[in-house]
This record gives C-alpha cells, sequence and structure tokens, in this order.
C-alpha cells in the first residue's frame, strides 16, 4: 500500500490559464477570464484572515530578489542579470527597488499581517470547464504580510504579458491577439466586488513592480541568460520610473498578440 501523496491536487480542471489564456480559443478565454474573477475574490476573502502564528516567514519572491540585489547570488546568468540592471536602471531607481523589496514584508501603516498566498499567478489558477468555481493552488510560499503583496503579483504577470506581446519578446506574434486588459479589469472586480481603483490596497503598483524584478532574477537564475532580459530590464526601468502606475492602467481594452516570454511556469 503506498503512502497518500500529501502533493495530489485534486482541481476541476487539467490546464492553467496561463496556458488557456493566449490559446486564440473564445472559450477558453472566457473561462480565463471567469477564474481570474474567481481568484480575486478568493485573495480577497484570504486577505481578511489575520496571520495569527507567532513566527512569519518572510515573503519567499521578496526575499530572492533581496538576496539577488545584494549580491548573495553567483550564478551566471543571476549575475549577468545584476551587471545590465546596475547600468540599465542607473543608482536612483535600483536604490528604489531596494526600498520597496525591502519594505515589502510588513503591512503599510504598522497595520496587522494578513494571511497571504505567496506567489498568486496565472500557472497555479486552473479554470473549471464544467463551470463551476476555479482552483488557486498554493503551498510552502504561504506567509503573511501586506495583501497588497498577492494582488500585484498577478497583476505584475499581466502587466509583463501585455508588454511583452506588445515589443515582441519572447514569442509574441505566433498567436492570435489577447485582450489583457479584459483579463487584468476581471482580477480586478472580483477583488474589490465591484467597488474599483480606490478599493485596492495602496502598495499594489509597487507590489506588480517587485513581481516582475522578481520574475527577471528567477529566470536568470533558474533558467539561465537570455537577451530577451535586456529589454525586460528596460520595461522594469520604465515601470519603476513611474512607481509602478503602469501595471494599473487597464482602463482602454487593447488586443495584442500573445507572448510566451521566458518562464519558469
Amino acid at each position: 500500500m503506498f503512502p497518500r501523496n500529501p502533493w495530489l491536487y485534486r482541481i476541476p480542471g487539467a490546464v492553467s490559464v496561463a496556458r488557456l489564456l493566449p490559446s486564440g480559443d473564445d472559450t477558453a478565454f472566457r473561462f480565463s477570464v471567469r477564474a481570474l474573477a474567481d481568484a480575486g475574490r478568493t485573495l480577497r476573502r484570504l486577505h481578511r484572515e489575520p496571520w495569527a502564528f507567532p513566527e512569519r516567514p518572510p515573503h519567499p519572491g521578496t526575499r530572492r530578489l533581496r538576496a539577488w540585489l545584494a549580491g548573495e547570488e553567483a550564478g551566471p546568468g543571476a549575475a549577468r542579470l545584476r551587471a545590465l540592471a546596475r547600468t540599465r536602471l542607473g543608482t536612483s531607481l535600483r536604490a528604489r527597488l531596494t526600498d520597496w523589496s525591502e519594505a515589502a514584508n510588513e503591512p503599510p501603516g504598522g497595520g496587522e499581517a494578513v494571511l497571504l498566498h505567496g506567489a498568486p499567478s496565472t500557472g497555479w489558477l486552473v479554470p473549471s470547464l464544467a463551470g463551476g468555481h476555479a482552483a488557486l493552488l498554493t503551498g510552502e510560499e504561504v506567509t503573511g504580510g501586506d495583501p497588497a503583496l498577492d494582488l500585484g503579483w498577478i497583476l505584475g504577470e499581466l502587466h509583463e504579458l501585455r508588454t511583452a506581446a506588445a515589443r515582441g519578446l519572447g514569442a509574441a506574434g505566433q498567436g492570435p491577439p489577447v485582450d489583457y486588459p479584459a483579463a487584468a479589469r476581471a482580477l480586478l472586480s472580483g477583488y474589490t466586488d465591484g467597488a474599483g481603483a480606490p478599493a485596492l490596497p495602496s502598495g499594489t503598483a509597487r507590489a506588480a513592480t517587485l513581481r516582475l524584478a522578481v520574475h527577471m532574477r528567477d529566470f536568470a537564475s533558474f533558467v539561465g541568460w537570455h537577451e530577451d532580459l535586456r529589454r525586460y530590464c528596460d520595461l522594469l526601468a520604465e515601470t519603476l520610473t513611474e512607481d509602478g502606475a503602469p501595471a494599473l492602467r487597464w482602463d482602454v481594452s487593447r488586443s495584442r498578440r500573445p507572448s510566451s516570454p521566458p518562464s519558469p511556469r
């Protein structure tokens, strides 16, 4: 008799939003948008729960980012990206990124930490093809902290995908258009219950920027160097310059070609 696998998830579908969203299939897109709205509602409920444990592990993504920025990772891909970031970001923007990553673990205004998913993404979000609720997988990255980190993590991913598609990064141009603004608006509507931008956690734009930086770092560290990272560095610089505001601009629906940027999903 084999022991039960603790990492075996029972979920309502077999394909994540990361695969369905850029597929070009209208039905798959509708399932993806519905799942993103479900994810927004799930995160909103999760963030009503305080972190009720004596110890609070650091947010895993921002911890990796701080270690990379501090030069604690010596892998060739990570080191090459760090050298590039010094040039492309400059002293001021690099200091801003460092400050944001260090402040990310503390709730705004000295408030209480809430329960966080830790790393929500389209790759962990699985729609129900039978019309039920989607599943948002989670695991060892659960922690407590600022709710902006969870919401900004998915918005940062969607902002990256939209911009990568528009700029021809990765496999952009090899598939049909993707309405990323509609996807982001579904997430935001689910999270705010239709209340709009004023109901977003105050640090959401900065969290989305941190997610972009973490994804770059993760790809360089876990996969290796890719020349597209130069243009991703430019995107990071632009987003930092505007205090993350581009990651919250989803008012106008624009069809873009889908992208498969370097991603260790």
